[in-house]
């Protein structure tokens, strides 16, 4: 856990202490952020978790901003008192790992950090992968994805030639060129691919998960929805598991 880095975004200089004291014994750097100071003072590197203050409204937004200067979507807490029972299953809900309360625990709040780092670390690896498939499909023409986009659905050639107006030999050479510009050996291989990293190839109405708040344009592209994706994934894994 050395070298590990959390931000504390609040206004209360005495939560903001007590977290401090906490973290150093377990040699866990913080960094502390007035929320209105975030745009002026913006945060760098590979945070762990954000503790947002139980205090503040708009909390999706701060993690948000906290979450675009930083590049990926990072694991937050949720630290102070709770207005209300409430309160704190919104929180829940909306993604935090935890809702520490004071006095602070120095083992509850290590675990916590060290729950986001290990979140925050294959967030990362997901946010890396998707970016390295979107440049793969920007190597598509526009009529390689629409072939994609119809094999994803399950059509065979015969019926993808025929939606296109064009010939099943045709199709057949969509296919091949496509699934060699994005390095992929299967039909199989390639669904996985798109349920993944493609846009609308999973139902809408599935989609949730580790991402907190609305859609934030260009962020949400980028970051939040190869989460959702991946989330689903997982939990259709684990349906079949069961």
């Amino acid at each position: 856990m050395q070298d590990t880095e959390v931000v504390f975004i609040g206004k209360d200089l005495d939560l903001r202490d007590s977290l401090t004291e906490s973290l150093t014994t377990a040699s866990i750097f913080l960094h502390s952020r007035h929320p209105d100071d975030l745009p002026q003072s913006p945060l760098r590197g590979n945070l762990a978790v954000v503790f947002v203050d139980a205090d503040l409204e708009q909390t999706h937004e701060i993690v948000y901003a906290v979450s675009r200067q930083v590049g990926y979507l990072v694991p937050f807490v949720m630290i102070g008192s709770p207005r209300s029972l409430r309160h704190v299953v919104q929180a829940m809900r909306a993604g935090a790992l935890d809702f520490l309360t004071p006095p602070l625990d120095d083992q509850q709040v290590f675990d916590v950090v060290r729950e986001g780092s290990q979140r925050a670390e294959r967030i990362r690896a997901i946010t890396a992968e998707y970016d390295q498939a979107q440049t793969l499909l920007q190597k598509l023409s526009p009529r390689e994805a629409q072939v994609m986009r119809l094999v994803v659905e399950g059509k065979m050639n015969k019926t993808i030639a025929i939606e296109l107006q064009i010939s099943e030999k045709t199709v057949e050479a969509h296919r091949y060129r496509l699934m060699r510009k994005l390095k992929l050996k299967s039909t199989v291989e390639l669904v996985k691919f798109a349920c993944r990293f493609v846009p609308g190839t999973l139902p809408a109405d599935s989609i949730s998960g580790e991402v907190p708040g609305e859609a934030v344009p260009g962020f949400e592209d980028r970051v939040c929805r190869p989460l959702r994706h991946m989330h689903e994934v997982d939990r259709q894994a684990d349906i079949t598991k069961a």
